[in-house]
């Protein structure tokens, strides 16, 4: 009796040592599952748990919710500049490939928007930039990069680019999605004094001004350069390309002629930069004249810088301060000058800038002025049903950031502020 129960415990021994070799191999298993992916994806995740709400969305006035989050890791845009992108096709196949593994198909889109740009400086000598952007009800997000080896920065996107919704961001899917901020920033600064923002040009378009049906024209041509030995980007990488790698607008400029620009989207896009030491220009990309300039492939950059004494519409460039809106401001391009967009904005803040010599007695005055020419004052009506969704002033001396959401000017919740 005593043998049949020893072996008994033998037996229920070994088959405990048996299960309990299993589970631990089980366990041993899942850990080196859960650390491989972690390895593999650990920047993601970090990005991921970054993402949090700063401002809610106000269903009364339509508004939608604001978020930041801060990219961790280089985001692979090493591999983007070898490898180039020459369409918003090719840009969602990258960021699918590269930062969601093929789990999320990233849709990239660029609709026409309207916006506001200006240079001028604070009385106490700090550099400024000016900056409102101009489009229908969205969601923004503001978006830290730090880089290895290149620069950080801070910019703002609208999720309406990578086919988000103005829906609260919550599910997985949908943060998911977000991995692909960095690659679409609609205007920011790095942490070396640069400022960039884009702008619709509108080029190409002959318009109509109805007096009942508003404003319309006719087709807009982007520009597609296709020079050889050139890398090639789109509309917002670009901006990102002069984000991480330029210190002042001198560079920037430098880094332009490295690359061939296609516009996203259809549309044709103009840029202004700008840095702490003062210097600032627009970038365009034109070839003839504006009813003839439908060929986006011969188009060719003009740089437009602040200092420099040529005439741009009723004013003169102005060491002090720099301004643009959405028509392109190289010299006789336009045979009809009532082809040309937001000129009212255009008007309002040169005349503003001109009364000042562009120089502010503080931020709060920079941010008066994006108010006085948000879509709500602009009396012209060229962007019916649109709204400024954010006003931002970025201190290029400082490398600071305010910024407004949805023509809140008086909210103090709407009223939100960064460093790099």
């Amino acid at each position: 009796m005593k043998n049949t129960d020893n072996t008994n415990k033998k037996k229920k021994k070994k088959v405990k040592i048996i299960i309990l070799s299993v589970v631990c191999g089980l366990l041993a298993a899942i850990l080196v599952l859960v650390g491989t992916g972690y390895g593999i994806w650990h920047n993601e995740i970090h990005s991921l748990f970054s993402i949090k709400k700063i401002e809610n969305r106000n269903d009364e006035n339509n508004f939608g919710p604001s978020y930041e989050m801060t990219i961790s890791g280089n985001y692979y845009f090493d591999d983007l500049l070898k490898e180039g992108v020459s369409s918003d096709s090719e840009l969602q196949d990258f960021i699918t490939k590269k930062v969601t593994r093929g789990l999320f198909k990233i849709g990239i889109t660029a609709p026409e928007v309207g916006c506001s740009a200006f240079t001028g400086k604070l009385a106490n000598g700090d550099r400024i930039f000016g900056r409102n952007y101009d489009f229908e009800n969205t969601t923004n997000v503001l978006v830290k990069t730090n880089p290895k080896g290149r620069h950080a920065s801070i910019s703002l996107i609208d999720v309406s680019f990578i086919g988000l919704s103005t829906d609260d961001i919550n599910s997985l899917g949908d943060k998911f999605i977000l991995l692909a901020a960095p690659y679409v920033p609609l205007d920011g600064i790095n942490d070396s004094g640069l400022a960039v923002s884009i702008l619709s040009s509108y080029q190409g378009a002959k318009l109509y001004r109805d007096p009942v049906v508003g404003t319309s024209r006719t087709e807009v041509f982007p520009t597609n350069q296709n020079a050889e030995g050139k890398i090639n980007l789109t509309s917002t990488t670009l901006l990102r390309y002069m984000l991480d790698y330029a210190t002042s607008v001198d560079e920037a400029v430098e880094l332009l002629n490295k690359i061939n620009l296609h516009d996203s989207a259809g549309s044709p896009f103009h840029y202004m930069v700008a840095d702490k030491l003062g210097r600032s220009a627009i970038i365009e990309y034109v070839n003839g004249t504006n009813l003839l300039d439908k060929d986006g492939t011969k188009r060719k950059v003009n740089i437009i810088y602040n200092d420099t004494d040529i005439n741009l519409g009723d004013f003169k460039t102005n060491p002090n301060y720099q301004w643009v809106t959405n028509f392109i401001v190289t010299p006789d391009y336009y045979e009809d000058l009532n082809d040309r967009y937001g000129v009212y904005r255009y008007n309002t803040i040169g005349d503003e800038l001109k009364k000042i010599n562009g120089v502010f007695q503080d931020e709060q005055e920079v941010m008066n002025l994006l108010e006085k020419v948000c879509e709500k004052n602009d009396i012209s009506h060229e962007f019916e049903g649109s709204l400024t969704v954010y006003s931002c002033v970025y201190n290029l001396t400082k490398g600071t950031l305010y910024f407004v959401n949805h023509e809140s000017y008086n909210n103090e919740s709407s009223k939100h502020y960064y460093k790099v």
